[in-house]
């Protein structure tokens, strides 16, 4: 798909494609002027740009009438990708997505929120053959994207985040001089959010305040789930923080349920 990923976006989508890979260059060239990161497996240094990967949203996600951001802490072994690209490439292949926790899961509550909680969890499709449904009309029509852009490469299975690299991306960043988190929120204006357990303490609290406005809390499920409100581009939007997508249980209890329960119930 290289280099022909505009292709899948509709002609009202360009802009802001463009819009948001501008961002992206601004923020690339922020990072690239700082110190070199020692990667962890070989003990080498490389310079910050060549972990930064690029995120944002998937086609037709401003053609939605209700526009989901899902916001993750970081991703894995896409160091100079574009993380919707790949993934993009991903959700077209033959891999089988029903083995993969964390984009099932994704799934599962994109459809269960597009369908505004209509049907219980036993009742929806499995993730597979919905991502083969969409991809027919090219209709994704989602958001994602990491809080850090600092790809986590670490060949330990994807068992742990990489706390320290987390944390050097925001420091590197210099969201103080210019907030590049903030506009890219901003320019995806997402009317829900569902985010992975990211108020868990690995990113310091500083930046976690850098890049979200105060919330208020709505409603919770305790353990579970919290929903919250937070001001956005001058409105209310809704927040729902859940444990990590890949954490081990229950699809249905602690994730499609949850957002089914906090969103319609």
């Amino acid at each position: 798909m290289k280099n022909n990923i505009s292709s899948y976006y509709p002609t009202n989508e360009i802009e802001m494609r463009i819009k948001l890979m501008s961002l992206m260059d601004d923020w690339r060239n922020e990072i690239s002027i700082k110190e070199k990161i020692v990667f962890h497996d070989d003990n080498k240094k490389y310079s910050p740009e060549e972990y930064f990967y690029t995120d944002g949203f998937f086609p037709n996600y401003y053609n939605q009438d209700i526009k989901i951001l899902f916001i993750a802490r970081e991703a894995r072994y896409c160091s100079g990708e574009d993380f919707i690209e790949i993934s993009l490439d991903y959700f077209k292949s033959d891999a089988a997505i029903n083995n993969s926790v964390f984009w099932r899961r994704v799934f599962y509550m994109l459809y269960g929120i597009r369908t505004k909680g209509q049907y219980k969890y036993e009742d929806i499709p499995y993730p597979y053959d919905f991502i083969k449904e969409i991809d027919k009309s090219n209709n994704y029509g989602f958001a994602f994207m990491n809080m850090s852009k600092y790809s986590n490469d670490r060949d330990d299975g994807g068992k742990k985040a990489d706390v320290s690299l987390m944390n050097q991306f925001f420091e590197d960043s210099n969201l103080t001089k210019r907030n590049f988190f903030k506009e890219e929120l901003e320019l995806l204006n997402p009317d829900i959010i569902i985010t992975a357990n990211l108020w868990d303490g690995k990113i310091k609290e500083e930046y976690m305040n850098l890049c979200f406005n105060k919330r208020e809390t709505l409603k919770q499920i305790d353990g579970i789930a919290n929903l919250s409100s937070m001001e956005l581009n001058n409105r209310k939007i809704k927040i729902i923080d859940l444990y990590h997508f890949s954490m081990p249980g229950s699809d249905k209890e602690y994730y499609y349920d949850p957002v089914i329960n906090l969103l319609f119930k």
